[in-house]
């Protein structure tokens, strides 16, 4: 074993010795976490936001909340920030209680350390630190809560029911990690946000030239997230004010 150590040093200058072990289990390197964090997100994200649009249509008082003196983007906006928070808290009840036992368990030596002295790492450049790809970590899981947040948002608001939002949103973000972990092994948790929960270990697993895929679905996901919001803010300009609320 130190020999093999050695000998990686030796071929990768700038490594740092780190005791990798805590990395690999937080990252995902191996097992089955990543996709249950993604069913578990993906069901609170349909359960939480599904309803924020939908049942003021239901009640009428969709009609009325136009009319409010701010102006009519400013109950999407106030509505935008609160699911914002919202799938934060979410992002950080699947990444939290990961970093906590690896922190009890293994501890996370040499943060600063390139991400390359690990060796599954080997192909991430040297100026991308340990902690770096931590924080990337963090990111791409509120990525995926705040895009999931959003598109339940608009499906509540173009269906109009809670019912319909909340299923559709519910099987197109947990069947295909729910299948995965049903035992079904021919990838299919890919269709769903599981690139984003475990985007620090596809740096591991893709490598070479592929290394900007897990940066542009996070990218992606953010983009997606603005652009649904800017629809959502949009659709109520269009819809204007009834007369008989005036």
């Amino acid at each position: 074993m130190q020999n093999n150590i050695n000998y990686y040093l030796k071929e990768h200058p700038g490594a740092w010795l780190v005791y990798e072990s805590g990395y690999k289990k937080l990252f995902g390197f191996s097992g089955t976490a990543d996709v249950q964090d993604t069913l578990w997100a993906g069901l609170l994200c349909a359960l939480c936001f599904s309803g924020l649009f939908a049942m003021e249509r239901k009640g009428g008082m969709e009609t009325v909340l136009r009319a409010t003196p701010l102006g009519r983007r400013a109950t999407v906006r106030a509505k935008q920030r609160q699911s914002d928070a919202a799938a934060l808290l979410i992002a950080a009840g699947t990444a939290l209680p990961h970093l906590w036992q690896v922190l009890r368990d293994y501890g996370l030596p040499a943060l600063l350390a390139p991400a390359m002295s690990i060796s599954e790492l080997e192909a991430v450049p040297k100026f991308i630190t340990l902690s770096d790809l931590l924080l990337f970590w963090l990111i791409c899981r509120f990525a995926a809560c705040l895009c999931m947040s959003r598109i339940t948002l608009w499906l509540g608001q173009k269906l109009g029911n809670l019912l319909p939002a909340l299923f559709i949103s519910a099987v197109a973000y947990c069947l295909p990690a729910l299948l995965s972990l049903s035992g079904m092994k021919n990838g299919i948790e890919w269709l769903g946000f599981y690139p984003l929960f475990h985007a620090a270990a596809l740096w591991q697993t893709q490598g070479g030239n592929t290394l900007w895929v897990p940066v542009f679905l996070a990218c992606a996901a953010f983009l997606l997230t603005w652009a649904i919001g800017q629809a959502l803010m949009d659709e109520y300009d269009m819809l204007g004010v009834p007369d008989e609320v005036l």
